[in-house]
Parts: C-alpha cells; sequence; structure tokens
C-alpha cells in the first residue's frame, strides 16, 4: 500500500509499480491502477512490451504517472490507496464528484467513515477520510 496522500500532495505525479499475478491481463491493471481499462495502451508503451497479450506471473511492470487533484476534479489516481483530507468548503457531496465523478456515491465514503462522521452533513476541516474502491 502506498502512503495516504494529502491535499498538498494530490498534485504531485505518482509513478508506481505493479507486480503480475496469474490471471492478470493489461485493461484489468489500468481499470485498477489507472481507473480505466482503456489506459492499457499507456501501460504497454512505459514497459515496451512487444506482446501485450503476454503477461507473466511476477513480472513487474512500471505503472505511467498520474495526477490527483483536488477536490473540485476527478481524481485519476486508484481510489483505493487515497486518503483524503478535508479542506473548508468539502461536503462529502463534492469529495464523491471529485473521487469517482457520482455525488450519489457520498454514502459509500460516509459509510466508510461513520467512525469519524457523526453526521454527514458536518465535516470537520483537516479530518482524513478513507476514500474506498467502487466495484
Amino acid at each position: 500500500m502506498t502512503k495516504p496522500l494529502t491535499n498538498v500532495e494530490l498534485n504531485k505525479p505518482t509513478e508506481t509499480t505493479y507486480k503480475v499475478v496469474k490471471g492478470d491481463y493489461l485493461s484489468k491493471i489500468a481499470k485498477v491502477k489507472l481507473g480505466s481499462g482503456s489506459k492499457w495502451t499507456e501501460i504497454a508503451k512505459l514497459n515496451n512490451l512487444k506482446n501485450p497479450n503476454v503477461l507473466l506471473a511476477g513480472q513487474e511492470l512500471k505503472i505511467p504517472a498520474t495526477t490527483v487533484v483536488a477536490s473540485t476534479e476527478k481524481v485519476t489516481a486508484p481510489v483505493a490507496e487515497l486518503v483524503y483530507k478535508v479542506v473548508k468548503g468539502d461536503s462529502l457531496w463534492k469529495i464523491a464528484v471529485s473521487a469517482y465523478g457520482d455525488g450519489y456515491q457520498w454514502v459509500k465514503i460516509w459509510q466508510e467513515n461513520k467512525v469519524k462522521i457523526r453526521n454527514p452533513g458536518l465535516l470537520e476541516i483537516g479530518m482524513t477520510l478513507q476514500l474506498p474502491q467502487l466495484k
């Protein structure tokens, strides 16, 4: 697991590596790591893969750097690895729109953080929230 990102770090590109497991394929890895299966070509290009249909278990792949942006834009980093720090003006709706492109996902963020959030309409500036991966 990578270290949690804070709002200050959200604009820094983060390049990672991924270790292939049996049954993996590039579009599956791209969906999990980059948020879209169609970005498999970026992984193939970065790793100079001659045949992108052939991956070996244990093979390490470089994952392209992505830029994660603050609360008014969609997050493009892997959501499962994010910890979000609340800033002035945030709401669960705004964070859900930022992270998932869908404000109605605020309920999942609330459910993931019920121990910290007593009232989903009142967020404390500076509190950190886990952003769950959507299925």
